[in-house]
């Protein structure tokens, strides 16, 4: 049998393969991936996903936009809305608490899919990429550990994913038309797209850059200023309750960019230096270790941040020079640049893009070996695709290794289990029903108990850059007590918010009674005075 027509038999019938049947693939294993890596944890393992749930509960019980655990239900601003809305709507139709949790956690799944669906459209069409290649590329991304770990846990990020595509295409086409049915369509998916994160602002400002650069004044000044309309009654909401939140509670609760902003005017230049640098190197750790999980020792281990840079940084600027993948092109460039300077963990915001950054990198392999091919430099050519196979083989023995041994979910295991003790005391402990509490993983405690529960920890932008000590702690528990004189502590027994516990000074009047036991995993401390 020879070897010869079979390959370009499989060849031909790969380039008869059509971008909606690639994409429907990649939709579909996309799919399945994602499902075989649900869980039963419970929801609260990142603090977010907890707290989405608890707004879209109180929303599908008609208590409206509100923290419903928090005293006083205070409006919940930290957060845009089009996610918890998705969330209620799907507990409407689920079954009462707390069974109808378990259709929340098959949400996540299901917009990986539509993801992958857009985004293999997205790939084919923006960066000239064959359909099963893009295909390819898109499986490639999804099924692997950085889109599994965010999509085994109820958080916003696959519904950013999903958003981000369709909100390109209405971008796209409203460069190549600006009529005004589509600067409508353009601007609401553009303002969707920020009211599901807010950072998809880099849509709309690349945008209207390419609008502004292109001379198409009247599509920019139409979908500016319909986009501004769109996002001004949640941004009225906001500004109406911001200062519901005190200190100690802003940097969960309040509003995230006046969070970050008080913390940049306050600790100045020095500090965004170091969360740059920071962030840039954890991009650099990451990249060396997803890529060279079986050559870490070796040259290429050490520089394989430097090569994953380039090849993105390639990707781009094909995408740049092209006139129908400028705005996508800007976004990202937008979008890395916000994260590059955001005072938080950068895998996380990393990980929501990722696969148009390994599209990205695909494209720029592929240019740079067409550039060398063009200027006769055939060795060097192969060698890069030695090269690009190296980090390929890297990749996928990283995820598959991964896959394997469950660790898309371990993280979620370990602090579901570490925190399922803290719930299940709360609610077996009759002495503490009805009582406000103040709690570690204060999200998850109370969407499983449905009492109110404050935190004993504190956001801090500087949380980011140095590990939180036990006076941290203490500040924080000295400044929720004198606020909201909880009626119990409750935390695990061995961890730093005990070591914070121990070193709060409260109030005159305020004296507490252990109720554990001495050596029990859990411990309590009730007030037994009236505040």
């Amino acid at each position: 049998m020879r070897i010869g027509p079979v390959i370009l038999g499989l060849q031909a019938r790969a380039e008869r393969i059509s971008p909606a049947r690639a994409a429907a693939m990649a939709a579909i294993i996309t799919l399945v991936a994602a499902l075989l890596t649900v869980t039963s944890d419970l929801i609260g393992v990142f603090h977010d996903d907890a707290v989405y749930v608890l707004i879209a509960k109180a929303l599908a019980n008609g208590q409206g936009f509100v923290n419903p655990h928090l005293p006083g239900t205070p409006a919940a601003i930290h957060f845009p809305p089009m996610f918890p809305l998705l969330l209620a709507g799907v507990l409407k139709l689920a079954p009462a608490f707390p069974e109808g949790l378990a259709w929340i956690k098959f949400v996540n799944p299901l917009l990986l899919a539509a993801a992958a669906y857009g985004m293999t459209f997205g790939i084919i069409t923006w960066l000239a990429v064959s359909p099963l290649a893009a295909a390819l590329v898109v499986v490639a991304s999804t099924v692997s550990l950085p889109m599994l770990v965010l999509t085994n846990v109820v958080i916003s990020e696959p519904m950013f994913v999903a958003m981000f595509v369709p909100a390109l295409f209405a971008a796209e086409r409203l460069r190549q038309r600006g009529d005004l049915v589509t600067i409508v369509i353009a601007s609401v998916l553009g303002a969707a797209l920020i009211l599901t994160r807010t950072i998809g602002a880099s849509v709309v400002g690349a945008t209207l850059v390419v609008l502004v650069l292109e001379r198409r004044w009247r599509a920019m000044l139409g979908y500016g200023v319909l986009v501004v309309v769109l996002l001004l009654p949640w941004q009225l909401f906001v500004s109406r309750h911001a200062g519901l939140y005190p200190p100690e509670l802003t940097g969960a609760y309040g509003s995230y960019l006046s969070w970050v902003g008080a913390g940049y005017r306050e600790h100045g230049l020095t500090f965004v230096a170091d969360v740059v640098e920071k962030n840039l190197g954890d991009m650099w750790w990451y990249a060396k270790v997803v890529l060279t999980s079986t050559l870490e020792a070796t040259a290429l281990g050490a520089s394989a941040g430097v090569v994953a840079f380039a090849l993105v940084l390639g990707g781009f600027a094909v995408a740049l020079r092209r006139p129908h993948s400028r705005v996508l092109a800007l976004a990202f460039a937008l979008y890395m640049g916000v994260v590059i300077v955001w005072p938080f963990t950068v895998h996380r915001f990393v990980w929501t893009l990722w696969p148009l950054v390994v599209a990205l990198a695909y494209v720029g392999w592929c240019a740079a070996l067409r550039e060398l091919r063009a200027i006769g430099r055939s060795r060097v050519a192969a060698a890069g695709v030695g090269l690009g196979v190296l980090l390929l083989v890297g990749y996928g023995n990283y995820n598959g290794r991964g896959l394997a041994l469950g660790w898309a979910s371990n993280a979620s295991h370990e602090v579901s289990a570490y925190a399922e003790i803290l719930v299940k005391y709360v609610n077996a402990d009759t002495r503490l029903h009805g009582k406000r509490l103040a709690a570690e993983y204060a999200p998850m405690v109370a969407l499983y108990t449905g009492q109110q529960v404050l935190p004993i920890d504190r956001l801090d932008v500087r949380d980011h850059l140095r590990p939180k000590a036990p006076r941290d702690y203490a500040a924080v528990m000295a400044a929720v007590d004198r606020r909201y004189a909880p009626d119990a502590y409750v935390m695990m027994a061995a961890g730093p918010h005990v070591l914070g516990y121990a070193r709060t000074t409260f109030g005159p009047d305020r004296r507490f009674l252990e109720l554990t036991p001495r050596g029990f995993r859990v411990r309590v401390f009730q007030s037994v005075t009236e505040p």
